[in-house]
């Protein structure tokens, strides 16, 4: 062929290209975003409605039922689920792959306008469009004050100061903070006085939401100028909102001041983190998609140093922002295994070569294609944006033993020629020319086992899309290597000394043996036919005896252990609280050890000796339902221990000092959390490609159109499952929790029409007396907060307290609030669940260390 003699004629050229190939592979290895495990795309756009102070069930009937009346005829839609909560409604839209999110989004936000009948109160739905599932955070920070400082009231100063400087940092997407408190201006009303001047509670509200408002009045030409006129009457100083005029009565103007103190606070708490026993708050961080993850955590770390340092450290006070989790350390260490295995693939590639070529030059020839296909392979990375992530380095990994077999044969066939007399020259160029056909097939057929993988758009397509471009691409470049590189080698350097020794030692006596064989074979057709049949049959046998247990996806050894304390509804921050001080504290004789001694003992010391030991499973060992030898292992000391609470239940988790040594810590876990009576523990080690929330898990969704059956159903199941998987089955706490407590206002209508009470006043007035009710915003500092109307004195404990609080009415009439009211005491779900608007249940099991998903599947069917 004409490139194959240019190639060999112009070795030069052939040398630039190559240099030209390597050059860009190398500058594209610094260019190419690295990560743990490729992107996994489910377009997934989800609705979030609040609507503060509503019940689950009142969120249930008010917005999700018309939201997903509406949402279920959007094109695309693959699975609607949604989750009502209290002051909240989250309705989740999972669409078909390939679906652009863009579009669903639209799609989304014109079906939501269709929908009517929405409560007053409620705020706009907000919109949100992700990729897969939430992101998962590369870093978790820990922000700490002095002791005895309440770091939740920090919230505000974290949100302005510090957070928009973590987020500046090229390639973070978001940083959250959990655990604070915001600020707001409180109005606290006394209802005694408040009745005394007869003025309701809606009034006062009204006066308030009525002074506190901007009001543009319009433009007036005056000569060469246009002046513009507004009223400017929004609250600045707490003075203000304290001399609001409410109404006059006969002994004069009652101001706010007069039935309320108005004072600059914070909100109740509704969460709470803690870390190694002391209370602070939270911050992860997620980034953006596609950037590189080292370079975002070594620029995010040089920040939060920068940060300490010029912004925190100055204002004192204790204050520290100190990083507890950093997801680069687990990459670095998973993609320098590979990168190990890469290099040691390829030395024991060309050492296989010299053993059989018998010639250093020979081998040197066939070795040059590994680094020219690899590198090769790095711009073909960058070119297709793709990430450098541990999937991809294994296919390439994998590629290093196929690139050489062009190589082989063209050099065989190369040396053939040379042995039958021919110059350099002709041998190379005539031993390329005569197998380049068959060197393209084979690398054809090797390439059209992967590249169908490249276009499978399911979940497990894209997991090893990169192995199958990897290696497609890394067999692709032998192809070019093998018939434009290998001939101006061999003609330059494949030395006529010795290269007989290359034919004897290649082929040698096995070579003739083997051709014997093929011989006698052939001259039977009986021979052929029985020769074919038993070489298929032997591999098909071999294949099914030698196949592993079937999984999904390796756990890894990831440093993390996470999991939830999962309690009966209706606890408390208080409880919760408590339930983390028997968690952490020991309670001798009964509980000698608690998870403070864990994380303060370090390695190698002797309270680390000390540590108790826990049972474990060893490798083909006991399984759930299986049987085998458990053995006592000596867990390491805790790293960054941390225990928090929100939504109704508790969350907990910590890294080990033995970043090899993790698994464990799990048992610590396990046996700490069934120290708490009533909750149902759920813990876990992180997962290689599932992070958090993913990995090696059965998802089991209970559905019906009676809620009842399936609760019963979703209750039968749980216990199924935890008679096989104990500790490894996490129940949703929505339809499956038990009702929690609540109190009903129950409006007399009669009475209350007679009082002048609607049932909206009736609910306002309850909404200030026990969460406070927003009535507007406060400008505080250039920020704008939440100006809220709460009760002047401590939460109302009974129903008979709560009851005996007076309220004008408008008719005229100061009564106690049970005069209009019945205050009944009843049961409300704490979370209701929806899967296709049908009421529903889901269980997570786990699969256990040892226990493939594919068993774990058949034993819960």
């Amino acid at each position: 062929m004409p490139i194959i003699r240019f190639a060999i004629e112009n070795p030069v050229k052939v040398a630039v290209g190559v240099i030209l190939v390597v050059l860009f592979g190398i500058l594209s290895v610094f260019r190419i975003p690295i990560q743990l495990t490729p992107n996994v795309d489910r377009p997934i756009v989800t609705v979030v409605t609040t609507w503060q102070g509503a019940a689950a069930a009142e969120v249930e009937r008010e917005i999700v039922d018309r939201q997903e009346e509406k949402l279920k005829t959007v094109t695309g839609l693959k699975k609607m689920t949604s989750i009502s909560r209290e002051g909240i409604a989250e309705v989740s839209l999972e669409f078909e792959i390939g679906v652009s999110k863009d579009d669903s989004k639209r799609e989304v936000s014109d079906a939501l306008r269709q929908v009517t009948g929405y409560p007053v109160e409620m705020d706009e739905p907000v919109i949100q469009a992700g990729g897969t599932e939430s992101q998962e955070a590369i870093a978790w920070l820990i922000f700490k004050s002095e002791p005895g400082r309440d770091v939740s009231t920090l919230y505000d100063y974290l949100d302005d100061k510090v957070k928009p400087i973590l987020e500046r940092v090229e390639g973070v997407a978001s940083v959250q903070i959990y655990g604070g408190r915001e600020r707001e201006v409180q109005v606290r009303v006394d209802p005694y006085k408040l009745a005394a001047r007869r003025i309701t509670l809606p009034q006062l509200a009204d006066a308030l939401r009525g002074e506190n408002k901007n009001t543009s009045a319009g433009t007036v030409e005056q000569g060469k100028r246009d002046y513009t006129f507004r009223t400017v009457g929004q609250y600045e100083k707490v003075e203000q909102v304290a001399d609001t005029v409410v109404a006059y009565v006969e002994g004069g103007p009652v101001f706010v001041r007069d039935v309320a103190a108005v004072v600059s606070a914070y909100k109740e708490p509704k969460s709470f983190v803690r870390s190694e026993g002391v209370d602070c708050l939270a911050l992860p961080v997620t980034r953006e998609t596609g950037s590189n993850v080292m370079k975002v955590m070594a620029d995010l770390r040089t920040t939060i140093e920068k940060t300490n340092r010029e912004i925190l450290h100055p204002v004192g006070r204790g204050l520290e922002l100190t990083q507890v989790y950093d997801e680069t350390v687990y990459i670095q260490s998973a993609i320098d295994l590979v990168r190990t295995s890469l290099i040691e693939g390829s030395i024991l590639t060309i050492l296989v070569l010299l053993v059989f070529l018998r010639s250093a030059s020979a081998t040197f020839i066939v070795a040059v294609s590994i680094p020219i296909s690899v590198i090769g392979t790095f711009l073909a990375v960058a070119l297709l944006g793709r990430s450098l992530n541990v999937v991809m380095l294994a296919g390439m990994a994998f590629a290093v033993g196929m690139v050489v077999d062009d190589a082989i044969v063209v050099i065989e066939n190369i040396f053939r020629h040379r042995q039958m007399g021919k110059s350099r020259f002709d041998a190379a160029l005539h031993g390329t020319v005569e197998v380049w056909g068959a060197v393209l097939a084979s690398t054809l057929t090797t390439m059209a086992v992967f590249v169908p993988v490249v276009f499978v758009k399911e979940e497990a397509g894209q997991l090893f899309r990169d192995i199958a471009i990897a290696i497609s691409c890394g067999v692709g470049l032998s192809l070019p290597v093998s018939v434009l590189v290998i001939p101006p080698l061999c003609r330059r350097m494949l030395f006529a000394k010795g290269e007989s020794d290359l034919g004897q030692h290649t082929g040698g006596r096995i070579a003739t043996a083997i051709s014997d064989l093929v011989h006698r074979i052939n001259q039977s057709v009986l021979a052929r036919l029985a020769t074919g049949v038993g070489f298929t049959a032997l591999s098909a046998l071999g294949a099914w005896l030698l196949m592993p247990p079937t999984d999904y996806l390796p756990a890894g050894n990831r440093n993390l252990i996470f999991g939830f304390l999962i309690p009966p509804p209706g606890y408390g921050l208080d409880e919760f609280r408590r339930i983390g001080r028997v968690l952490e504290e020991a309670d001798p004789p009964k509980v000698p050890l608690g998870l403070r001694q864990y994380w303060q003992a370090q390695t190698g010391s002797a309270e680390a000796a000390a540590l108790p030991p826990v049972p474990m499973a060893i490798a083909g060992g006991p399984t759930a339902g299986g049987s085998g030898t458990m053995v006592e292992v000596q867990p390491p000391p805790i790293e960054n221990f941390f225990y928090g609470a929100f939504e109704g239940r508790a969350f907990m988790g910590c890294t080990s000092k033995q970043s090899t040594v993790v698994k464990p810590l799990l048992e610590v876990f396990r046996q700490a959390g069934s120290r708490i009576t009533g909750v149902i523990p759920f813990f876990f080690q992180t997962s290689l490609f599932g992070g958090v929330t993913g990995g090696n898990t059965v998802e089991i969704e209970i559905r019906g159109t009676e809620l009842a059956d399936v609760v019963r159903v979703a209750g039968i199941m749980f216990v199924k499952c935890m008679e096989k998987y104990p500790g490894a089955v996490q129940p949703d706490p929505g339809n499956f929790a038990l009702p929690r407590h609540e109190t009903q206002a129950v409006p007399d209508r009669v009475r209350a029409a007679h009082l002048g009470l609607t049932v909206r006043d009736v609910g306002f007035i309850l909404q200030t007396f026990i969460d406070g009710a927003y009535i507007g915003g406060f400008r505080q500092e250039g920020d704008e907060i939440d100006l809220t109307l709460v009760l002047d004195r401590p939460r109302a404990a009974t129903r008979e307290e709560l009851g005996g609080y007076p309220i004008f009415t408008p008719s005229g009439q100061v009564v106690p609030l049970s005069s209009a009211v019945e205050l009944r005491r009843a049961t409300g779900p704490e979370e209701i669940k929806h899967i296709e608007e049908m009421p529903a249940v889901s269980l997570t099991v786990r699969a256990p260390e040892g226990e493939p998903l594919g068993v774990v599947m058949d034993r819960i069917r």
